[in-house]
């Protein structure tokens, strides 16, 4: 069990390392914050079209990005919006048009406050853009079927993305039973391949809620993820993510893409694919094969000196990454249910940061991630976009308190300090209760990654 506050100090540090190793001089402390929303910086919701951003959330973002960021992106897999009768992330977002760079589709498109228009990071080819469509149409006439009319207004309900098609099969709640969510799924699946009968033009991709449908491109692989939006919209926008400092946030193993782009801007693709394969080969379940002993023998001189010559570089080049890579923040958002139900993602997460130097932070709530985010803000600045409010037969503050900016240094000099209740019923109030543990040999490296909810 731990103190919100300490929490919340923890990311703090991390932030404050992070900044610290940017270029002086800077006129704020970071380049880039590239964002999920749902279940990272928004809670979740059982339905999407209802998961209005709250004004708290709007104005600590609003005023992080405002003084802290060169540039605030949100990057996420549902449909941007913005269009007569598409709703989206620009319908759900109430902060002030400017402070952040809008994004859909996994970054496939986005909306440019310099043009006021919607863009597209990527063309899509015109044979997958029809492949879609035609996919859409035929899944919307299934959800019109006698008992399939509710999985519309569950959940994601039938996403038109651009380049994919979501479809809900349930909600966080688990609203639908299962047996019919999995019913309703086959009936999907079904569309899918009589569309793609051979199954080499479209994947599904099941994520317990929602089922994901979208081209495939040679090699199998899905044809645009959030690591290909990161690198398309760097080009597209001169972010200069290569030069830092950066902070990425993320909550799923489909935000993982991001980190892995970012790192690749950073540190250059080389080292990122050497640092991938060696994580690979340490996950691999196969037994080791044994070396054999007259190999070493059977290498002649010259060819020993050239291997420790390319092992002494390689060295050398992860040394210069690592550095660089230190000034990238990762903030994920690993929930106890969710790191109790698999701890892939938190897993996933702290070896790639160990690895490569940069620093991490795992965070039991987006609240919290939030609140971190306005506190650090409020260190830059002086100043805070809230202030406490004061309760009937409070009587522990004058009229001048009240009337005040409740700012962190005003707060340090309190016995009672308020500055960590959050406002919100469902947020971290106190003390985190269950709260899962790594191992220590993680989270003791003096320069690995810091786990905020771990003591």
């Amino acid at each position: 069990r731990l103190n919100a506050g300490v929490i919340v100090g923890r990311t703090l540090d991390v932030l404050r390392t992070t900044a610290a190793e940017g270029t002086p001089g800077r006129s704020k402390p970071f380049r880039n914050l590239i964002t999920d929303r749902d279940g990272t910086t928004n809670n979740y919701c059982d339905r999407y079209a209802s998961s209005v951003q709250s004004a708290y959330n709007a104005a600590w973002l609003s005023n992080f990005s405002r003084h802290c960021v060169d540039n605030a992106v949100f990057i996420t897999a549902a449909p941007l919006g913005g269009r007569p009768s598409a709703e989206g992330l620009m319908e759900l977002c109430v902060a002030p048009r400017g402070y952040f760079i809008y994004t859909g589709s996994k970054g496939r498109e986005y909306y440019s406050d310099a043009t006021q228009q919607l863009l597209e990071a990527e063309e899509l080819p015109k044979e997958q853009r029809e492949l879609v469509e035609e996919l859409h149409r035929r899944i919307l006439a299934l959800c019109q079927q006698p008992g399939n009319t509710k999985f519309l207004g569950i959940g994601s309900g039938l996403q038109r993305k651009f380049g994919e098609v979501t479809m809900a099969r349930n909600d966080p709640a688990g609203t639908v039973p299962e047996p019919e969510s999995r019913r309703f799924m086959a009936a999907v699946r079904r569309v899918k391949e009589e569309l793609d009968p051979d199954g080499t033009g479209l994947d599904l991709h099941d994520t317990g809620t929602d089922m994901e449908i979208f081209p495939r491109v040679m090699g199998g692989r899905p044809s645009f993820d959030k690591g290909d939006g990161v690198q398309r919209l760097d080009q597209k926008l001169g972010l200069h993510l290569s030069e830092g400092p950066n902070i990425v946030c993320g909550d799923t193993t489909s935000d993982l893409p991001m980190v892995l782009a970012v790192l690749r801007l950073m540190c250059g693709d080389k080292v990122v694919d050497r640092w991938q394969a060696r994580l690979r080969q340490d996950d691999a379940t196969d037994e080791p094969q044994e070396e054999d002993p007259s190999s070493d023998a059977e290498l002649d001189e010259a060819a020993k000196e050239e291997a420790e010559r390319k092992a002494r570089e390689e060295e050398e080049e992860e040394k210069e990454a690592r550095k660089v890579a230190s000034k990238l923040a990762v903030l994920f958002v690993i929930t106890p249910d969710s790191y109790n139900k698999s701890r892939r993602v938190a897993d996933q997460v702290l070896k790639w940061c160990e690895l490569s130097g940069a620093q991490c932070s795992i965070i039991p709530a987006p609240d919290v991630l939030v609140y971190t985010l306005a506190k650090y803000a409020e260190e830059k600045t002086g100043t805070s976009v809230t202030f406490h409010q004061i309760g009937d037969g409070d009587t522990t503050a004058s009229d001048k308190d009240i009337d005040k900016d409740w700012t962190v240094p005003a707060l340090g000099s309190r016995e009672r300090s308020p500055s960590f209740e959050l406002p919100e019923p469902n947020c971290v109030h106190g003390e985190v209760s269950e709260l899962p543990l790594l191992p220590e040999a993680v989270l003791g490296a003096s320069n690995g990654p810091r786990q905020a909810w771990a003591a």
